[in-house]
C-alpha cells in the first residue's frame, strides 16, 4: 500500500513547479553551453584516476620521476553529443600528447593518445575524463 501511495503523489506532479523551474534553468544552460567553444574548464594532475566528475585527488605537484605515472583529470566545456537510436547519446573525446621538458623541449608527442567514447542516456554538460 506504501508503494501505491507514493506512485499516487508522483504521478500528481506534487513538485511539478520546481522541476519546470528546473528544466527552464537547464534550457539556459544549454542554450548557453552551445556558444563556448571546445576548451576545458579545469586540467590538474591527480593522484590517481578520477572516480567520477568533481570526485579526484589533486596532485601537490607537476613534477614526476622517471618510469612514474602522469595522471590528469580535465572538465571539458563546449562539446556536442551525438543523438543515438533508443534515447541514448554518445560523446567522444580524442586527446592529443606533447610532453615537454621545463626548458619547452619536446621529448614526447603523440596523436590521439587518449580516446575515450562515453554513452549517456541523457546529454550530460558534467562529463570528465582521466
Amino acid at each position: 500500500m506504501a508503494i501505491a501511495g507514493l506512485l499516487a503523489l508522483l504521478s500528481q506532479g506534487v513538485h511539478a513547479d520546481e522541476i519546470d523551474d528546473l528544466t527552464a534553468a537547464e534550457d539556459k544552460m544549454y542554450d548557453a553551453w552551445d556558444k563556448v567553444p571546445l576548451t576545458d574548464r579545469k586540467v590538474i594532475f591527480t593522484k590517481e584516476s578520477a572516480a567520477g566528475y568533481g570526485v579526484y585527488k589533486e596532485r601537490a605537484n607537476a613534477s614526476f620521476k622517471g618510469g612514474e605515472p602522469i595522471v590528469t583529470y580535465i572538465e571539458p566545456v563546449g562539446y556536442a553529443w551525438k543523438e543515438l537510436p533508443g534515447d541514448m547519446y554518445e560523446i567522444n573525446f580524442v586527446c592529443d600528447l606533447k610532453l615537454k621538458d621545463a626548458n619547452g623541449q619536446v621529448l614526447m608527442e603523440k596523436a590521439a593518445f587518449a580516446n575515450t567514447s562515453i554513452k549517456p542516456t541523457t546529454p550530460t554538460p558534467k562529463p570528465s575524463s582521466t
